[in-house]
């Protein structure tokens, strides 16, 4: 074998464009990804403080998977069978879904500046196999199909995990560490007293399970970015001059 084709036959790598400097308060965007219902949170600060600025519920259309199914029948018929019709009808809901995720993912980004977002990881834990196995859950395969997704729409606005901008996180590990934020959040919207902010500011419209979820994963990535040591491809962290609602007061 020659040099040249030695050179051919070596990967190609792709090299990490450098990552902007993480100037604080960061602004982090949570996910909690799910086909049948999602959520996402945003908020903004430090280590010592925590503003939240949006929260969106992603929940599947009423009557969509019955259509997925019957769509799936009449491509099962175009081609005389051998589809698999519940990955198929699971691909279509996806899309579906990703509509819906593509739209209030871009109108977050069009009005902050988002430094970073934190996705749940899909965790094939021993005991969901088993709740699943016994019929208490069921088709956990489908949430790696969203988050597949998701990493392609986050990428046309430049977070991705090659700079530094993108992070998935166990959601066992981070719920774990926010299990009392998450209880009282969750106590205040069973009190109904959701008109109150419980802990952090503006928390109020924290209003569900999945962005609660969606929020402990920010505040997770959110206060290990504010003490990070700068990467290869980062600049130091550096405070902001000026804050959110200077910004908001000049318009």
């Amino acid at each position: 074998m020659n040099n040249s084709e030695d050179e051919r036959l070596k990967p190609e790598l792709e090299i990490a464009a450098p990552a902007r400097a993480l100037v604080l308060p960061l602004t982090v965007l949570g996910i909690d990804p799910g086909l049948a219902s999602g959520g996402l949170a945003l908020i903004r600060g430090d280590a010592a403080t925590t503003e939240v600025l949006a929260a969106v519920s992603l929940v599947e259309a009423r009557g969509t998977p019955a259509a997925a199914k019957r769509e799936v029948a009449e491509l099962e018929k175009y081609t005389n069978g051998g589809i698999d019709r519940e990955f198929s009808a699971a691909m279509l809901r996806v899309a579906s879904w990703i509509e819906r995720f593509e739209r209030a993912v871009d109108e977050i980004f069009e009005e902050f500046d988002v430094d970073a977002v934190a996705v749940e990881s899909f965790v094939d834990q021993r005991s969901r196999a088993r709740e699943e196995k016994q019929r208490l859950i069921k088709n956990r395969w489908q949430t790696p199909l969203v988050i597949g997704l998701i990493a392609d729409r986050l990428e046309k606005h430049q977070i991705t995990m090659r700079n530094q901008r993108l992070f998935y996180q166990n959601a066992g590990i981070v719920i774990r560490q926010w299990a009392p934020e998450l209880a009282r959040l969750s106590d205040r919207s069973r009190l109904k007293t959701i008109n109150d902010d419980c802990i952090f500011s503006g928390d109020k419209i924290i209003t569900n399970d999945h962005q609660r979820k969606a929020l402990v994963h920010a505040l997770a990535l959110k206060n290990r970015l504010s003490h990070v040591e700068p990467g290869p491809n980062q600049q130091p962290i550096k405070k902001a001059s000026r804050t959110l609602n200077d910004k908001n007061n000049d318009n």
